[in-house]
């Protein structure tokens, strides 16, 4: 099952709408998971129930997360999942419907007749999805309070509570390089390390123990006697020079690696001999060698350097607090159907238009 995630963050009907949905969703199927975070303080009342609409028409599965605020439509789109999480300092409101317009007394009755009605609409919502009475939601939208999580949880708004996580999949265009990918890289280094001296992890080394012609007892790391093998004298590693075993196989060992072997019977003279500066060229070779890789080595701690400091950058954005939502009024479009600004309730307007009538 692959997971697709949808962020509705900001106004709905404005940074929010069905064609954005859409886009983000396309080439999902019944197969995919749907995940829908939300941190929204609503919008157009239409738009929302579209967006609902639409995530259900995919036959998806649907989880919703609650990140900060859910107010007003949003908390419509956030019943959409079979679970519904919020984290334990996000903020959960719902209220009645509301509408700027203008007009005669026939126009405003007429909108006070499809606020009531979207009030009806919404309230039977939230009763059908949270099993309680639409009477219990009726008061909870007039009263037009913030809801805790645990009064969200309790009311059956949210299936459960969560702590705070960092998305980090939203991040991943920022790294470059996974700890798997770099784990991958520093064991191949290691094993050419390893190779170059033919050094295997001890659970796979069988050695070979024998004695040179002295009766001096040596340990080489193989099975055999051969160019590349550890070669340790009393546990250390045996010194720099050319040595004759017991059965006069003479080897040659630098930094206590064999460096050559020469079988018995081979015109070697009586003695394993090799001069300072073939052993000089053979060390230099070497510590070339463990140079350049010393140089990558320290290539990929730098590397790991730096991704660190980004993680660590993106823990400290994720660490810091949401600001807090005032729900300050701001000029609404037009034709919202869920903006704040200078408003009456239905019964409000119907009042007025009653007292209209009667100075008539």
């Amino acid at each position: 099952m692959a997971e697709k995630h949808l962020y509705v963050f900001g106004e709905i009907g404005y940074e929010n709408n069905v064609q954005s949905v859409a886009a983000s969703l396309q080439g999902a199927t019944t197969e995919d998971k749907i995940i829908v975070h939300i941190h929204s303080p609503g919008g157009d009342v239409n738009e929302g129930f579209a967006i609902l609409d639409h995530l259900l028409s995919y036959g998806a599965v649907i989880e919703t997360r609650i990140e900060g605020l859910c107010a007003s439509i949003a908390t419509i789109i956030s019943m959409a999942g079979s679970k519904r999480t919020i984290t334990e300092n996000s903020t959960f409101f719902i209220h009645n419907p509301w509408t700027v317009t203008e007009g005669d007394s026939e126009a405003l009755q007429q909108m006070a007749d499809q606020l009531k009605a979207v009030e009806e609409r919404i309230a039977q919502f939230y009763a059908k999805y949270t099993k309680r009475d639409k009477e219990e939601m009726l008061l909870l939208m007039k009263q037009a309070d913030n809801i805790t999580p645990e009064r969200a949880f309790e009311l059956g708004f949210v299936t459960e509570i969560v702590q705070p996580v960092m998305a980090m999949a939203r991040f991943t265009p920022l790294i470059t390089m996974s700890e798997t990918k770099l784990n991958s890289i520093m064991s191949i280094f290691l094993n050419e390390i390893r190779s170059l001296f033919n050094l295997n992890s001890k659970n796979e080394i069988k050695n070979l123990d024998t004695t040179l012609e002295d009766g001096t007892p040596i340990t080489i790391e193989g099975e055999e006697v051969a160019v590349g093998a550890a070669v340790t004298v009393n546990g250390e590693p045996a010194p720099d020079g050319g040595h004759t075993l017991a059965d006069g196989t003479g080897i040659v060992t630098v930094g206590g690696v064999i460096t050559d072997v020469m079988q018995p019977g081979e015109d070697n003279g009586e003695e394993v001999e090799i001069s300072i500066e073939d052993l000089q060229a053979q060390i230099t070779e070497k510590d070339a060698t463990i140079a350049a890789l010393n140089t990558e080595i320290e290539t990929l701690k730098a590397s790991v350097s730096e991704h660190q400091n980004v993680l660590a950058e993106i823990k400290d954005k994720f660490e810091q607090k949401q600001p807090i939502f005032n729900r300050t009024p701001r000029t609404p479009a037009t034709k919202s159907a869920d903006k704040k600004g200078n408003r009456f309730t239905a019964s409000e307007i119907s009042a007025k238009l009653d007292s209209t009538k009667r100075k008539k």
